[in-house]
C-alpha cells in the first residue's frame, strides 16, 4: 500500500489537459451554433458542423417538451381571452414542437372547429384520438369537429366512446348533445346537455350546447337564455354573443342581435360570422347597401369564408350588380364543393343554401343573354335542391332561347 499518492506523469497530465481543451472547445462551437446558426455556418466548415450535429440535436430534444407545453397553455391563455385565431397559432406550434402532444392535437381540433376549417378540424382531432386512445378529450375534440363537419353519426359514436372513457366528461355531454340535436333525437339531446351543466355548472359549454339544442327546435327565446348563461361564464368569447344575436333575429329583436354582435365583433374581431349576421340583420330590412358593406367586410376578414361570399352575391343580385354577384357566387359555390365533397349526397340547409347560389347565378349570366354559362349553374342547382324552381325556370327559359335561335 502506497502511503503517498503518485505522481502523474507528464505523458498523462498532457492527454488530460487535451482532452479537457477538445471538450471545452465542443461546448463552445455547441453553444455558438445554436444562437448564431448564420454566422456559424458561415465560418465553420460543413464537416465540423456535421460533426456537431447530434450533439446540437440532442440539446433541442431536451428542451422541446417543455416549450410544447408553455406553447399549450399560452394557446389555452388565449382562448379564455377569446383570441382564438392567436389560440390556433399556439397550439398548432404546441403540436409541431412535440408531435406527440395528444392534447395539443384535440385543442386544435376544436378550435379548427370553431373557425370553421373543418376537415382540417377533423384530421387534427384524429392524430390526438391516434396519439392516446384512450383520451377522453381526445374523443371529445373529435366528436365536436365530426358533428361540425356534418358527420353526426360519427359524432355520436366518437362522443359515447368519450364517456366510455371517462363517464363524467361534462365536454363529451355537452357535444353529444348536440350531435343528438342535429339528427333530431330532442330527448337524448336535453338530456345530455342537462347533465353537463349538472357536473360542471361553472363551464360554459354545457349552457352553449343546451342553447343549440333549444335552437334547433326552434324554442328561440329559451335559447337566448342559455346562450346568455354561457356568455356569463366565458365572456369573452365572441361567438357566444352571435349565437345570442342569431336567435334574437328569429325572435325579430333587431336591436339587441345589433348590440351583441357588436360585442361579438369588438372581443373577436377575427369571426366573419358577426359581419355576415349583421349583413342579414340588415337585409331583412331592406337595407341592402348597409347588408353589402357587411358581408364585404365578412370575406375581408376570412377570404375562405364561403357564406360571406354567399350572402354578399346574393346582395349584389338584388341591387343588380350582376357583374360583382357572378364573381361572388361563383366563390362561393367554389368554396361549398371545397368545403363538402359529395355535396348532393347531403341533406338538409346546406345542399338548398348553395343551390340558391347556383340559381342565382345562372340568372346573372341569363341576364347577360349567356345561356351556355346559366344551364350549367341551373342544372347543378336542381341536383342540389330538386325543389328549386327558379333553376328549372330557368333551364325552361333557355331551352326556349335555344329553340327559337335554331
Amino acid at each position: 500500500m502506497d502511503l503517498y499518492p503518485r505522481r502523474r506523469s507528464p505523458l498523462r497530465s498532457r492527454w488530460a489537459g487535451a482532452a479537457a481543451a477538445v471538450l471545452l472547445l465542443v461546448l463552445l462551437s455547441v453553444a455558438v451554433v445554436q444562437a448564431q446558426p448564420e454566422l456559424a455556418a458561415r465560418y465553420l466548415p460543413d464537416t465540423v458542423l456535421d460533426w456537431l450535429e447530434p450533439w446540437i440535436g440532442a440539446g433541442e430534444g431536451a428542451e422541446e417538451p417543455v416549450a410544447s407545453a408553455d406553447h399549450l397553455a399560452a394557446g389555452l391563455a388565449h382562448f379564455r381571452e377569446g383570441h382564438l385565431d392567436d389560440a390556433l397559432d399556439a397550439f398548432r406550434r404546441a403540436s409541431e414542437i412535440d408531435p406527440e402532444n395528444a392534447a395539443a392535437h384535440a385543442q386544435l381540433g376544436y378550435t379548427l372547429a370553431l373557425r370553421r376549417r373543418y376537415g382540417e378540424a377533423v384530421e387534427a382531432a384524429k392524430r390526438a384520438v391516434s396519439l392516446d386512445p384512450t383520451s377522453a378529450q381526445a374523443h371529445a375534440a373529435l366528436a365536436f369537429a365530426l358533428d361540425w363537419n356534418g358527420q353526426y353519426d360519427e359524432a355520436i359514436v366518437s362522443a359515447l366512446r368519450a364517456l366510455e372513457l371517462d363517464p363524467q366528461s361534462a365536454e363529451a355531454l355537452a357535444y353529444l348533445a348536440e350531435a343528438y340535436a342535429d339528427v333530431k333525437r330532442w330527448d337524448e339531446a336535453l338530456e345530455n346537455a342537462e347533465r353537463a351543466i349538472s357536473l360542471a355548472p361553472g363551464d360554459f359549454r354545457g349552457h352553449y350546447h343546451l342553447g343549440y339544442v333549444y335552437e334547433t327546435m326552434g324554442q328561440y327565446a329559451a335559447a337566448v337564455e342559455s346562450y346568455q348563461r354561457a356568455a356569463d361564464r366565458a365572456p369573452k368569447l365572441g361567438f357566444i354573443y352571435v349565437q345570442i344575436a342569431i336567435n334574437q333575429r328569429a325572435l325579430s329583436a333587431f336591436d339587441e342581435a345589433v348590440a351583441n354582435l357588436e360585442k361579438a365583433i369588438q372581443v373577436d374581431g377575427g369571426d366573419p360570422v358577426a359581419y355576415e349576421i349583421l349583413g342579414r340583420l340588415y337585409y331583412d330590412q331592406e337595407e341592402l347597401e348597409r347588408a353589402e358593406s357587411y358581408f364585404e367586410q365578412a370575406v375581408q376578414v376570412d377570404p375562405g369564408y364561403a357564406s360571406g361570399f354567399g350572402w354578399l352575391g346574393v346582395a349584389n343580385y338584388r341591387r343588380r350588380r350582376y357583374e360583382e354577384a357572378i364573381q361572388n357566387l361563383v366563390r362561393a359555390t367554389e368554396l361549398y364543393e371545397a368545403l363538402y365533397p359529395g355535396l348532393e349526397a347531403r341533406v338538409g340547409l346546406i345542399p338548398q343554401r348553395v343551390a340558391e347560389y347556383y340559381y342565382l347565378l345562372g340568372w346573372a349570366h341569363v341576364f347577360f343573354g349567356e345561356c351556355d354559362l346559366g344551364v350549367p349553374a341551373f342544372d347543378r342547382a336542381v341536383r342540389l335542391d330538386p325543389s328549386a324552381q327558379p333553376a328549372w325556370e330557368g333551364l325552361e327559359q333557355c331551352a326556349a332561347e335555344a329553340s327559337q335561335s335554331s
